[in-house]
């Protein structure tokens, strides 16, 4: 199963350190997902959840127990970008820039 916790810009809600629990992918799709004998879960970390540091501080330990006790894993994956296409985004998106910008 996939969850998608994109919420959006980031914003004053992205700091909440509950709201994302209430999202309806993890209400309706992942804690299913986690009920079941060898549950598989893909989920989407990105803006409007607190930050990574905070996830896996405060909420994928638990997980990771809860799993384990299943006999199954949990594993953190990243995406990393190279520089130039991480400035170019950081600029569109955080300072609404003209994407000709950068042609």
């Amino acid at each position: 199963k996939f969850v998608n916790l994109f919420r959006g810009p980031p914003g004053p809600f992205m700091f909440d350190e509950s709201s994302w629990q209430a999202a309806l992918d993890w209400q309706e799709i992942a804690l299913a997902e986690l009920t079941q004998e060898q549950p598989r879960l893909i989920v989407h970390h990105h803006h409007g959840v607190p930050p990574l540091a905070y996830m896996v501080e405060h909420v994928f330990g638990n997980l990771q127990k809860t799993l384990e006790r299943k006999g199954c894993d949990l594993f953190l994956t990243t995406v990393l970008r190279d520089a130039f296409g991480l400035a170019k985004s950081v600029a569109l998106y955080k300072h609404s820039l003209e994407t000709n910008t950068f042609s």
